[in-house]
């Protein structure tokens, strides 16, 4: 007698055939990442100031960890065709739980209930930013692996002072947590 062949359905085993399971990373975030974000955060806090964000919300004032940045594909479209594959130049900035503004390449789209003086970043301040972001888009201890290399296109993300959170397009996540810092 020959080899008995097994249909799909009959074996439930290859219902993994070709199906990659997610991948989920969990690293301590590393100190030179907290410092990026600070210098981050600096530059965000400079633009903050220039609004009347602090005449009215006084009790805020000077709490650089209440930075809370955050991406999702769905509201920059554009800019992730210009990155080509790249890291996206773009996120939504909150501020003690208020979304305060925008940043997008180098314009500043305020919210609505902000009063603000300028609309675009300084070249040094843009330089700034992406420069250190990109820092925080690297694989933890790697100073070449992305971790959309590890996790596929960075669909969102959330970078705040405890922990950033990385999400890709099949599933995959990437955290940093300060809590297993040492």
């Amino acid at each position: 007698m020959g080899k008995q062949v097994l249909s799909f359905r009959q074996n439930p085993r290859n219902l993994m055939v070709g199906k990659q399971m997610s991948k989920n990373y969990i690293r301590a975030y590393p100190n030179y990442k907290q410092q990026a974000l600070d210098r981050i955060t600096n530059v965000l806090m400079g633009i903050l100031r220039e609004t009347d964000f602090f005449r009215r919300f006084p009790q805020t004032f000077g709490y650089l960890n209440k930075f809370f940045l955050s991406y999702d594909k769905l509201y920059f479209e554009e800019e992730f065709s210009l990155a080509n594959g790249g890291m996206v130049e773009g996120f939504n900035v909150l501020f003690w739980g208020r979304r305060c503004f925008t940043i997008k390449g180098k314009d500043i789209i305020y919210s609505t209930s902000l009063s603000y003086q300028r609309r675009q970043l300084t070249e040094e301040e843009y330089n700034t930013i992406y420069k250190n972001l990109e820092i925080l888009h690297k694989f933890a201890g790697s100073s070449y692996s992305t971790i959309q290399m590890k996790i596929g296109p960075i669909q969102r993300y959330s970078i705040d002072y405890n922990m950033m959170k990385f999400e890709g397009k099949w599933g995959n996540t990437y955290k940093e947590k300060r809590s297993l810092a040492r």
